[in-house]
């Protein structure tokens, strides 16, 4: 078989499948990989046939160069399954295809580690048409045509793969989304959401126990200020996790994660306490202090 052969068929164990860029571009599929005595392999084989094919698209919608994988991972699995879906109302049979990559993404949305941006893909494909700004077609192109220009040595600037590694689910989603949707759009929301944000933003409030409310300027001081008056000691003990470590924290150690690194020290005590989350994540946070010191919050995000 000639390398300049569109798909290559071969054997081997590791993986189902992948896109060999160079020398000559090719899709692999690799059959050892899927039970041979299974009827019904087929659909696992196209569905990553698919896959694959769709790594090629943005490999040569580019400039010919490789896409950061926690990007192009999930986006390749949600353009997968956004053409089996299609296709399925078309021709018989590949509703059991599309039915078995879903869960196929599904499966993978449960990983941790570099499987998790497999299945954000799963996200995307439920979520896009309903919450996003732009159609299912536009992130498909758009990411297809900018896919090789995102700068992959740049990671810092893209802060939406802090949310994807090493773990999945996140802790908001539809953040993660909009996250995903600057990224693919070179940053530049459509003009009805900018004016909808600048015009309704939402900010994290307490409400006491006795109806006062403790908000400030910003959700970090509102935060800081709320673990402060929990007792920030009490709070200490409780060992909430944090970026591999804790919300709050005796010493300073903002590991791989540029998030973790704003932290606020408090200088009687000598701790730090953790400061960037997604809101409902702080949401989380203070209820679970409030429940665990008897305080009575009532924590509002709106």
């Amino acid at each position: 078989m000639e390398d300049t052969s569109d798909v290559l068929i071969e054997l081997s164990m590791n993986v189902l499948g992948e896109f060999v860029p160079s020398p000559s571009p090719k899709v692999v599929l690799y059959l050892g990989g899927y039970e041979s005595d299974d009827p019904e392999r087929y659909k696992p084989i196209i569905s990553t046939l698919v896959h694959e094919l769709f790594h090629a698209v943005n490999f040569f919608k580019g400039d010919g160069s490789r896409s950061l994988r926690e990007l192009d991972e999930p986006m390749v699995e949600f353009a997968a399954g956004v053409f089996l879906d299609a296709i399925s109302d078309a021709m018989e049979g590949f509703d059991a295809i599309y039915e078995n990559h879903k869960s196929s993404v599904a499966d993978k949305a449960r990983g941790i580690g570099e499987i998790a941006c497999y299945g954000f893909g799963r996200y995307l494909m439920d979520n896009v048409a309903s919450q996003s700004s732009y159609s299912e077609r536009e992130w498909i192109e758009t990411y297809s045509k900018r896919s090789a220009s995102i700068d992959t040595n740049n990671r810092d600037e893209l802060g939406i793969t802090e949310y994807l590694y090493p773990c999945y689910p996140v802790d908001d989603e539809q953040r993660v989304l909009q996250d995903f949707e600057k990224v693919i759009f070179r940053n530049s929301l459509p003009v009805s959401r900018k004016e909808e944000e600048s015009e309704d933003r939402s900010h994290l409030k307490v409400i006491r126990n006795d109806g006062s409310v403790l908000e400030m300027d910003t959700d970090e001081a509102t935060f800081v200020l709320a673990i402060l008056e929990a007792g920030i000691t009490r709070v200490y003990g409780l060992k909430l996790p944090a970026y591999e470590r804790y919300l709050v924290n005796d010493k300073y150690d903002a590991g791989k994660s540029k998030f973790a690194a704003v932290q606020y020290y408090e200088p009687i005590t000598g701790l730090y306490i953790q400061q960037y989350f997604a809101p409902e994540r702080r949401m989380r946070y203070l209820e679970h202090i409030s429940d665990a010191f008897g305080l009575g919050w009532t924590v509002e995000y709106r």
